[in-house]
């Protein structure tokens, strides 16, 4: 198993995002803390909810630039919040 990433990560999206004229085309994860995990669970009712969530608020976008995120994109930063706690979220 690797080593958990201790840094946040910055990711440039191969898709960029426009949302209510701001435009993304990258995006920084922070390392999740316990209470992200248990707001999480709290967040929706499946696992594509409880991740979704969990993006949003690990990379401080609103729900509508989550919704807006490419599927590429979404699975590169999947991997990159598994990394920082070496487990599949």
């Amino acid at each position: 198993m690797s080593e958990p990433t201790t840094e946040p990560t910055t990711l440039a999206l191969t898709v960029p995002v426009t949302v209510d004229g701001r435009t993304l085309s990258t995006v920084t994860l922070r390392r999740p803390k316990v209470g992200d995990l248990r707001r999480m669970d709290r967040a929706g009712s499946g696992d594509l909810d409880k991740t979704l969530w969990l993006i949003g608020s690990l990379a401080d976008l609103t729900p509508a630039e989550v919704d807006e995120l490419d599927a590429r994109d979404l699975a590169t930063i999947g991997e990159v919040v598994a990394g920082f706690t070496g487990t599949a979220v």
